[in-house]
């Protein structure tokens, strides 16, 4: 014991009479493991979140959902696998426009009706802004004739107040309350709701054959987790039953998890990327910083091991620093952790689209202990390793005349030590994966941590290629004879190769996101905001009946608008691909790939309800591609199978290929055709597109609706078209496009500032990797600055040699990562939105101006000691 409180305080001395070194050591640590902090409280945050929230969310703890009203036998298979014990609820959902006729002013919006019964909701509760919450009494007046309980949004936009009434198709709707929180999330996106009784619903008009509807059965069971069991039933049940009684979809509480996880998988993997890279960055900034405070202290090191210290004790003694050194560092990232999550729920709560807390948990806490207690060791093993070699002469000198740029591969020792080496950063690199995996949770994180290594691994062979092409440069040149400070510069750029490629990936590694990420956004809102398609859409229509078409061309004609893309859509029940069962097709093709809880499981319920929207034309519109197959396309003639043609992501997903021949159920018809071509469709152009398309020619007698997007209207005419439009087509969702694009914008704004704020976070490190980098040359080379002092040289040509390495390192570093990241900008936009991003000239020179400015500067800070230093203190040190 005594001996451990020995070591303990050896270290504790060691850190007080190194208060700068600890203090920016620390800093540097702390600032890369806020964000792992960060993202691992994210990441738990959001599983808490679910865990606490989904059945509330849910209302149930079960869900079946069917696009035609429940059969007996579907009824019949619910009931034997569920029993009699479950309470079970019924509600209705479609979209609708409601609207208000009265105040000079007319108003319109797009609603989801929803209509439920007194049971509802089964888990969780509704507030009413009257009635505060929902019981008996509640749902008796909302039973009356004609009442409905409207969304605030709806209330507000409308300007409604508990009393009024506004018209829902053919009939006029009062108001009985005002819903002030509702446990469940809209199932149209951002579209808020409007609860009605049956009664009501059925006198609006709204509630017809071709109407898109679902049908919801919720159950609550006497215990919650039973839920997946019953479910796995169910399933079974539905497999034996006739195809018309599959179409349905199950989903419990814990597969509404995998359905939202998917959609925050993409953006936590993004954070965690930024995160390492901010980490990475760290750990090569504590290499450096170790290296140069190890060679500091060396002649300390060998005074030890002359009073008596072996090897073990000495590192028994730097290791009780360590220890020391990690938990300041917790510390320092629990700081700046609250302070980051302060301000982070600070810009959440003016968020409408993201109702989430942020806060650090303890299990948060746990593995930043962990990675910071190994990390530190781990990070600062390549010098721990040099313990062993200190030798007495090292008291007599400071600097170490052996190069670690430089080995010797003629002496097999110099293998082994290129061996160890190699295996201490093959530590270093796992040890940074498992912490990718730790952070994450999700061993697919992997893929994001191997894109990252690849980046710095593609920044390091640039590195040592310029490096090598300079060394050949000088080799055939009369360089070394001149005395221009520039040249010499360049000359210690190629001898001290290891540490040049190192600055070089910091540089270029922190400066790359900085120029990627704002870029990414703009492009993404130009690409959102401006669709590539000249027929921009502003309105989008749907559940168009084939009855009105003439109607509404008529009606559009007569408006500042026009009516494009009226596009047919047939339901029809898929069955089979090349004569295999859809269910028995999806088990084939999960055996041939990985299989992914959320998006199989999804693909299963999809196959299972069999119900997809088909359409038929002759041609193709401005945002469709084809990509392989035949593009000839025409009216079927009738002779052999009609052509169909897949999107491309559907074809992949289910694994479609040309000549597959897919059979459908229409009307009570088999419907055959093969697949013709794969079609890349743009869905950001917001045209009417289907995954299926037939040629046309073989659906237009079967019962159809339509689609159609309306442009040309002036801003000035958007709210007087909208009031028109929903008082001669109350059936007919009018959807504003803008509005949903606005929504997306707000929501990826947050997403991309956050991530921005990881991105700035990893510039910080990269500068101190830069400077503990630097500072430890600056050691190296002090030496051969005073040399030249004495030789005679000026001090203005010492800043010039020095400012010669900066712009040697920076400028290449800076200019590189831009280049790569204006290339993968474009690349993003030509790969995934078939669209040719342009930077701004003028926009990018302004950022590498201001980045290499700061980073100049940086190196300047880090290396003007050793600049100005004495040489009469450098050749006396140690005789004094």
């Amino acid at each position: 014991m005594d001996s451990l409180i020995f070591y303990f305080k050896q270290g504790l001395r060691e850190i007080k009479h190194k208060k700068k070194f600890t203090i920016f050591f620390v800093f540097n640590l702390s600032v890369g493991m806020v964000g792992l902090l960060l993202i691992s409280s994210f990441n738990q945050t959001i599983n808490n979140f679910l865990d606490d929230n989904l059945r509330t969310q849910l209302t149930s703890d079960m869900e079946v959902i069917s696009k035609q009203p429940f059969s007996e036998n579907q009824l019949s298979i619910l009931s034997q696998a569920i029993g009699d014990e479950a309470t079970s609820t019924e509600s209705i959902s479609l979209v609708t426009m409601a609207r208000n006729d009265s105040g000079a002013k007319k108003r319109i919006k797009i609603v989801e009706l929803f209509v439920i019964d007194d049971k509802y909701p089964l888990v969780g509760t509704i507030e009413l802004e009257k009635q505060d919450k929902v019981d008996d009494i509640s749902y008796q007046q909302l039973s009356n004739p004609n009442r409905a309980w409207i969304a605030k949004e709806v209330a507000a936009f409308l300007a409604l107040d508990i009393g009024d009434t506004f018209k829902l198709g053919n009939q006029e709707i009062t108001v009985d309350d005002i819903i002030k929180q509702e446990p469940l999330t809209s199932s149209v996106g951002f579209t808020p709701k409007v609860y009605l009784s049956y009664q009501s619903a059925l006198n609006t008009g709204l509630l017809r054959k071709t109407t898109r509807i679902q049908y919801i059965r919720r159950y609550a069971f006497t215990d919650y987790r039973l839920a997946p069991e019953i479910k796995k039933t169910i399933d079974a049940l539905l497999n034996k039953a006739n195809h018309d009684d599959k179409a349905v979809n199950v989903r419990t509480y814990k597969e509404a998890s995998n359905t939202i996880l998917s959609l925050t998988r993409i953006v936590s993997s993004y954070l965690t990327l930024m995160a390492m890279m901010a980490f990475m960055l760290s750990a090569l900034g504590t290499m450096y910083l170790y290296r140069h405070y190890f060679n500091k202290k060396r002649i300390d090191f060998a005074v030890l091991r002359i009073l008596g210290l072996t090897n073990q004790q000495v590192r028994l003694v730097f290791g009780a620093q360590m220890f020391l050194i990690s938990l300041l560092a917790v510390i320092g990232t629990l700081i700046l952790g609250y302070i980051s999550v302060y301000f982070i729920n600070i810009f959440l709560a003016k968020s409408e689209t993201i109702n989430l807390v942020l806060s650090i948990d303890a299990l948060s806490i746990g593995k930043i202990c962990l990675v910071s207690f190994l990390g530190l060791p781990i990070f600062c093993l390549p010098s721990l390793l040099k313990l062993g070699n200190i030798k007495l002469s090292d008291l007599f000198s400071e600097i170490s005349t052996a190069s670690e740029d430089n080995i010797n591969f003629g002496k097999a020792v110099s293998y082994w030590n290129i061996f160890k080496g190699s295996l201490v950063y093959l530590v270093i690199i796992v040890f940074l994966g498992v912490v990718t995996i730790l952070i994450s949770v999700s061993f697919t994180s992997l893929i994001f941590f191997g894109l990252l290594v690849a980046i710095f691994s593609l920044f390091s062979i640039i590195a040592q290629l310029l490096i090598k092409l300079l060394q050949l440069i000088i080799s055939r040149s009369s360089w070394h004879h001149n005395k221009n400070s520039f040249k010499h510069a360049l000359l210690l750029i190629s001898r001290y190769s290891t540490s040049s490629v190192q600055c070089f990936v910091a540089v270029g590694v922190s400066s790359f996101l900085l120029f990627f990420i704002p870029e990414l956004y703009d492009g993404i809102k130009k690409e959102v905001l401006t669709p590539k398609s000249s027929d921009t859409p502003q309105f989008f229509l749907f559940d168009i009946q084939a009855e009105q078409t003439t109607d509404l061309t008529k009606f559009i004609t007569q408006q500042p608008a026009k009516l494009d893309n009226l596009s047919p859509m047939v339901r029809g029940r898929w069955l089979d691909v090349n004569g295999i069962k859809l269910l028995e097709w999806s088990k084939q093709i999960e055996k041939k790939t990985t299989f992914n809880p959320g998006h199989d499981e999804k693909r299963r319920a999809d196959l299972r309800m069999g119900v997809y929207n088909l359409s038929y034309k002759g041609d193709w519109n401005s945002s469709e591609k084809i990509i392989s197959g035949d593009a000839k396309w025409g009216r079927y003639d009738g002779v052999g199978l009609p052509k169909i043609s897949v999107e491309s992501r559907f074809a992949k997903r289910n694994n479609l290929n040309i000549g597959d021949v897919l059979t459908f159920k229409i009307s009570g018809d088999l419907i055959k055709g093969k697949i013709a071509n794969i079609r890349g469709v743009r869905w950001n152009d917001f045209l009417p597109n289907f995954f299926i398309i037939f040629q046309s020619g073989v659906l237009e007698d079967y019962p159809q609706t339509n689609l159609a997007n309306v442009s040309g209207i002036g801003d000035h005419n958007v709210a007087d078209f909208s009031y028109r439009f929903a008082d001669n087509f109350s059936n007919i969702p009018l959807i504003d496009i803008r509005s949903i694009i606005a929504s997306l914008l707000d929501l990826s704004y947050k997403i991309m500032l956050f991530i921005l704020l990881l991105g700035v976070m990893g510039f910080i490190t990269g500068l101190i990797s830069l400077y503990g980098i630097m500072l430890a040359e600056s050691d190296r080379q002090k030496l051969i600055y005073n040399l030249f002092k004495v030789l005679g040289i000026g001090q203005g040509q010492i800043w010039g040699l020095a400012l010669g390495q900066y712009l040697g390192i920076i400028l290449p570093g800076v200019t590189i990562s831009m280049a790569m990241a204006y290339f993968s900008y474009s690349l993003i936009g030509w790969a995934i939105f078939d669209s040719n991003w342009v930077i701004d000239p003028l926009s990018a020179l302004i950022n590498w101006l201001i980045l290499s400015c700061c980073t100049i500067g940086w190196m300047v800070l880090s290396t003007y000691r050793a600049i100005l230093s004495s040489p009469a203190k450098i050749f006396n040190q140690g005789l004094s």
